[in-house]
């Protein structure tokens, strides 16, 4: 790798001296530089994070790296990333080899989903090649340090990018986090048989147990302290020679090592269950305009609902062929800012709108290739446009939310009056909210069946949710 110098890195992008290592530095300017190249106008932003991020870096820790990315990667652009990362690891030195990196879309980035945990991710060692890996509950950690203490390469403030992580919400994460990494050891403790392997369980039992007491991350060297101080002198020794393995991770772990390290891993199990914190309450589904970043969940949604509220009104191959050609996020809506969705914590439960253009029905795919008009509000009514709930929040009022939102911007935008077109599930829905049905009607699919629908009108005057309606 070519000379270290600060004024090198600076000039690749980094902002100076990110860290105290001239040659980490350099190191990252050159892996920024990597990836800006590839992704192009796809890359929102580099941070770092781990022990650079969080304190106690040292030659036995890795480069703990999170780049975010506007949307999902193409595989032509994870290939070519991978390409990259296998230059940087020819380099001169310890550090390129010590790398960890992961690429991740804002939309998923912003809150742990469990639906949209698999991004592409390098690991630390020589010979690791870029591929996907879940990330799991267990960055919530992760997303706590990027937003308080996340380094910025390139790219906005993190705090901008991911929601706020409490204390409580870690403490609540910390027994699911525990029982993810300690039980599959407990059937299979072979990742323990090298000193690297058994010495990082050791420190990661004792920063589980401090974030579950404390609410907070810290690093594995405070961990460890804190553990020592603070735990039965029996863990005392184990702790100690943790450090002793990091700096000799290839070494073999003794029977005795593994073993007492799988009982330190049943003690924090036991710890975990029995100092979790009740679930929390569920809050009130927060309403906002969509993004495109939220498409992908929205497509998700789609799927659930449509599948899990149609039984009764429309066969199972009708349904998938729906979801096929028909069903599917219109992406002018999002673009006009007339596309809401609510979300209760990490998951999106409903989403909804309405539109001042032609189209009725229908998302990117069913659309023709014809530009769709902007209606004339003194003339034409407005659509009120694919409404879905996500079955376990059925008949909660999240719909009867989203139609008030909608109904107040069209009314605002000069409207006098809706239309929509409903599938049949959603049919006692508009009902309730003050539809007629004007014309029932047959869409034809693609592959030859068909869907039933109605078309309905409202005028936009009067109580969005009538009384004794419950949608």
């Amino acid at each position: 790798m070519a000379a270290r110098t600060e004024a090198e890195a600076e000039a690749r992008g980094v902002p100076n001296s990110p860290t105290p290592h001239t040659d980490v530095n350099a190191l990252l300017a050159e892996l920024v530089a990597g990836a800006c190249g590839t992704l192009g106008a796809r890359l929102t932003g580099a941070y770092l994070v781990g022990s650079l991020a969080g304190g106690d870096f040292d030659t036995d820790s890795d480069i703990d790296v999170i780049i975010v990315t506007r949307d999902e990667l193409p595989s032509s652009q994870i290939a070519a990333l991978g390409e990259m990362h296998a230059r940087l690891a020819t380099g001169d030195g310890w550090w390129p080899t010590q790398l960890e990196v992961s690429y991740i879309p804002e939309g998923a980035l912003r809150r742990y989903d469990p639906a949209r945990a698999l991004h592409p991710h390098i690991g630390r060692g020589r010979g690791e090649h870029l591929g996907m890996m879940h990330h799991d509950i267990d960055w919530m950690t992760q997303r706590r340090t990027l937003r308080e203490r996340g380094i910025t390469l390139a790219g906005p403030d993190p705090r901008t990018l991911v929601d706020p992580v409490s204390p409580d919400d870690l403490r609540r994460a910390m027994p699911e986090i525990i029982r993810l990494w300690g039980d599959p050891l407990l059937s299979d403790d072979a990742p323990l048989a090298r000193r690297g392997g058994q010495s990082y369980m050791v420190l990661s039992m004792c920063r589980a147990l401090y974030t579950l007491g404390h609410g907070e991350v810290v690093s594995k060297r405070v961990a460890a302290t804190w553990a020592e101080a603070a735990l039965s002198a029996r863990w005392v020794p184990l702790i100690r020679r943790a450090w002793d393995g990091r700096r000799d991770p290839d070494a073999r772990a003794s029977r005795e090592e593994v073993d007492e390290t799988l009982a330190l891993v049943r003690y924090v199990l036991e710890r975990g269950e029995r100092l979790a914190l009740p679930p929390a309450v569920p809050a009130t589904p927060h309403l906002r305009l969509a993004t495109p970043a939220d498409v992908p969940a929205i497509e998700a949604l789609m799927a659930l609902s449509v599948r899990g509220l149609s039984d009764g009104f429309y066969t199972s191959v009708q349904v998938e062929s729906a979801l096929r050609h028909a069903f599917g996020v219109d992406s002018q809506l999002i673009a006009d800012g007339t596309y809401f969705v609510m979300e209760s914590g990490p998951q999106l439960v409903a989403a909804g709108g309405w539109s001042a253009r032609r189209t009725l029905h229908g998302g990117d795919r069913a659309k023709g290739a014809d530009d769709d008009p902007r209606l004339d509000p003194a003339a034409e009514p407005a659509r009120i446009r694919a409404f879905f709930v996500h079955p376990a929040w059925a008949r909660r009022g999240l719909a009867r939310a989203l139609f008030a939102r909608s109904l107040e911007a069209a009314r605002a935008a000069g409207f006098r009056s809706l239309e929509l077109v409903a599938t049949l599930p959603g049919e006692p829905l508009y009902a309730a909210l003050g539809f007629v049905a004007r014309e029932r009607m047959i869409v034809p699919l693609p592959d030859g069946l068909a869907l039933p629908c109605v078309s309905m009108t409202r005028p936009v005057g009067g109580d969005p949710s009538p009384p004794g309606a419950a949608p």
